[in-house]
């Protein structure tokens, strides 16, 4: 893929590989990640984003390709004289030392004066909220707590980069939600670009400045939340950001707002903004909340379509409807449409820029 570039690169990529045997884990990357931002390496299981993670921390080394941090090449550089700390998964506190020990190791290790480590030390603390809880050991604390005290110990070294291995894996679902503001007002406060490895997409959704989507070794896509979300690059992009419903069709020529792609089972084309030739294959995407549903759907230029509700999930606000059609096709509708129920006949609507063509 061609190289994506960010402004004044804290960290750059270029060709990067790595194979474990037969294996390419990572598949020749180029990418560049600036100052300050909070970026997410995203994907599922396997698709190489902890080994590329690894190769910054220069814990698994390149078969090719170059590392540059702060503009050094960090090829034979052992991961301690890295500009970068890692916070690992597990947190790897060591238990027998005190909150403020466990922040404080790193500097003792570099062998700081004492005035300095108390200084900044308890500066950390302040920061992550944790300055009354800083005589306690790990196991007096809350999975948060120790999260916020592993984030302490990487940020009080003052590197360039912080790496993050999946840092919210071990919290329960609310505990994550709160702990991702946290992080964000953290890496706000500082300054300092982190880099993360999830394959939560609403985690990095939430967090990050640009996400880059892996797959198989390879980066796929790199943006911005919204850019990934509302403009996928491909099929496996849009899938696996969110919910989506899929529409497999021919290009037609250009309509009002976009394409008009024919859709077997579907009486009318269907409109989207994209960019394919007449007479090509595509997929249409249209998120489920893109899609208004009720007696007053069809208002406006658009998508129409009309069909039954055949299932409805209650998610609180909103409902995440299943819609069958005369084709038997199900559409995914996110709605507040509380008064309706499984067996009623609805109308379907949502305007061109709803939509997007994959190629």
């Amino acid at each position: 893929m061609s190289r994506v570039v960010a402004a004044d690169p804290v960290i750059r990529i270029e060709g990067v590989a790595k194979g474990f045997g037969a294996v390419a884990a990572v598949a020749g990357i180029d990418l560049d990640i600036a100052e300050g931002e909070f970026f997410s390496l995203l994907g599922p299981s396997g698709c190489g984003k902890t080994t590329l993670l690894r190769m910054l921390a220069g814990l698994e080394t390149p078969s090719a390709g170059r590392i540059r941090i702060g503009g050094a090449d960090m090829a034979g550089v052992p991961p301690h004289a890295r500009p970068v700390n890692m916070m690992f998964q597990s947190y790897a506190l060591f238990p027998h030392l005190t909150v403020e020990g466990n922040v404080a190791f790193g500097l003792r290790q570099e062998g700081l004066p004492k005035l300095e480590i108390r200084r900044r030390v308890a500066a950390m603390l302040d920061l992550v909220q944790l300055g009354e809880l800083a005589g306690r050991r790990p196991q007096q604390l809350s999975g948060g707590q120790r999260q916020r005290v592993a984030l302490a110990r990487c940020l009080v070294k003052q590197p360039r980069v912080v790496l993050l291995d999946e840092p919210l894996a071990a919290l329960d679902k609310k505990l994550r939600r709160q702990t991702q503001f946290e992080l964000v007002r953290i890496q706000n406060q500082v300054g300092i670009t982190f880099v993360m490895v999830t394959h939560d997409q609403e985690e990095a959704m939430a967090m990050s400045t640009r996400i880059a989507v892996m797959d198989r070794g390879r980066i796929l896509q790199v943006g911005s939340p919204q850019e990934i979300y509302r403009r996928p690059a491909d099929r496996f992009v849009a899938d696996f950001i969110g919910d989506a419903n899929f529409f497999d069709g021919i290009v037609g020529g250009p309509g009002e707002g976009g394409l008009a792609v024919s859709v077997e089972g579907l009486a009318a084309p269907l409109l989207a903004p994209g960019d394919a030739p007449a007479g090509s294959r595509v997929t249409v995407m249209v998120r489920p909340e893109a899609i208004r549903m009720g007696e007053d759907a069809a208002d406006g230029a658009g998508n129409r379509l009309e069909g039954i509700v055949a299932g409805i999930a209650y998610h609180g606000d909103a409902s995440l409807f299943q819609v069958a059609l005369a084709s038997g096709r199900m559409v995914k509708v996110s709605a507040a449409a509380h008064d309706l129920g499984r067996g009623d006949a609805v109308r379907l609507w949502w305007p061109a820029a709803g939509g997007w063509v994959l190629r």
